[in-house]
């Protein structure tokens, strides 16, 4: 039986209610991704299960269009605290490399590591669309990283399965 309620409505209500902030506001960001936690990934869950459960037990690539359903990403890395300016920081799991492109705006350096070629790509694209040349985009597996050893001073590893 199918649902009258939208997703968009079900996660906030999973969410315990709490709105997403305005993305041009910092202010009670760090708390509405805390708030929201653990109860969104059950969210996310629900409103993609199939794609969620064909993904996790074939170990295929999640499809893209999920990043809507996470906060821009200066909300997400500023949540963790994290002052990357000058840093090195390797994005592993980059998928089409949002969290690398935020941090590229004040990193020094950013490593954008995916299997998937097509979402590399289209991350190439949006680096060159921002301006921003401090981001490499290349491919690869988190389980066999081609990467020397201590030349990151952070590591990024979100939403990788």
């Amino acid at each position: 039986m199918a649902s009258s309620t939208s997703c968009s409505a079900r996660i906030w209500r999973w969410c315990g209610g709490s709105r997403a902030p305005n993305p041009q506001t910092t202010s009670g960001a760090r708390s509405w991704i805390h708030s929201a936690s653990p109860r969104q990934p059950t969210a996310w869950v629900r409103c993609f299960p199939a794609q969620v459960s064909a993904t996790a037990s074939s170990g295929r690539i999640l499809p893209g269009g999920l990043g809507y359903l996470r906060p821009p990403a200066e909300i997400e890395l500023g949540a963790y605290g994290l002052d990357l300016r000058g840093l090195r920081v390797a994005d592993i799991g980059a998928g089409e490399g949002r969290l690398a492109l935020g941090a590229a705006r004040d990193a020094v350096a950013v490593v954008a590591v995916d299997p998937d070629r097509g979402a590399l790509a289209r991350g190439r694209a949006e680096a060159k669309r921002q301006g921003l040349s401090n981001v490499k985009f290349t491919e690869g597996a988190a389980q066999s990283l081609r990467l020397p050893d201590a030349s990151f001073d952070v590591v990024i590893f979100s939403w990788t399965l």
